[in-house]
């Protein structure tokens, strides 16, 4: 088993690193009208790419021939990739980063294991480190749809999730009940986390309300296969060109 090129032993769920992708774009969305980067009237109009201004380079949607007119509901349903590019190009990696930040990417999400990693939400700093080279504006634009440098656990994406149902409380996961004391049971505390800032509750209903579209709206990315479904479901599809293997596709 130590050689299976499988790494059965690994515990994926906190240790597994992989590209958070759309699954961020909620985030994205909530941290960018929290900024006043944009608002709930921005839109935006998708041909199916997005280009980086200055530049010949066209950064491709998923939708070769474009989602049109976009606002940011729409984007959130349809998981428009070109929406999202501009959203980080207006941000910059530096405010991306710290917002993304407080979701809990790049940090360790305080389970109570001792096998997890932290993932990597790239800076400047980062890089510089790293690879000996600056941050381009073009490294920016796919980090806006979670994908680029950025990687993350699965463990970590579900706690960024809980934070945005919970409008931005901050829980930490764990699996101890509680601990045997003198014969008697101490009951697990939750540690105290600071919320995700000073957010306009209508900007986590907004983001809420994207992803309710994903599974509950004819256009949504995910309406297909919960169409049907007899009980409420909000979504965000999740898929990157940077697995490795074709067993991870599994995930």
């Amino acid at each position: 088993m130590l050689n299976d090129p499988n790494t059965p032993l690994v515990n994926r769920a906190t240790q597994g690193v992989y590209p958070p992708a759309s699954t961020v774009k909620p985030y994205v969305a909530v941290s960018a009208l929290s900024a006043g980067v944009i608002t709930r009237n921005t839109t935006l109009f998708d041909p199916g790419w997005w280009q980086l201004p200055g530049s010949e380079k066209r950064y491709r949607d998923w939708k070769k021939w474009g989602h049109g007119r976009l606002n940011v509901t729409r984007s959130l349903e349809e998981s428009a990739d070109t929406f999202f590019y501009q959203v980080a190009y207006d941000m910059g990696i530096d405010r991306l980063s710290e917002w993304m930040g407080k979701f809990g990417y790049g940090h360790y999400t305080g389970i109570d294991l001792a096998e997890e990693r932290s993932g990597n939400m790239p800076t400047r700093e980062w890089k510089q480190k790293r690879f000996k080279k600056p941050w381009y504006q073009g490294d920016t634009i796919p980090v806006g749809i979670g994908q680029g440098y950025w990687t993350a656990t699965p463990i970590q994406m579900s706690k960024a999730l809980m934070i945005l149902i919970n409008d931005g409380i901050v829980k930490v996961p764990h699996l101890l009940m509680s601990t045997a004391e003198d014969g008697k049971q101490v009951p697990w505390v939750q540690p105290h986390e600071p919320p995700v800032g000073d957010i306009h509750s209508g900007y986590w209903e907004l983001a809420k309300d994207g992803m309710y579209g994903v599974a509950n709206r004819p256009n949504g990315t995910a309406h297909k296969y919960f169409a049907s479904a007899p009980y409420k479901i909000a979504a965000e599809i999740w898929y990157s060109s940077g697995l490795r293997s074709e067993s991870e596709r599994n995930l």
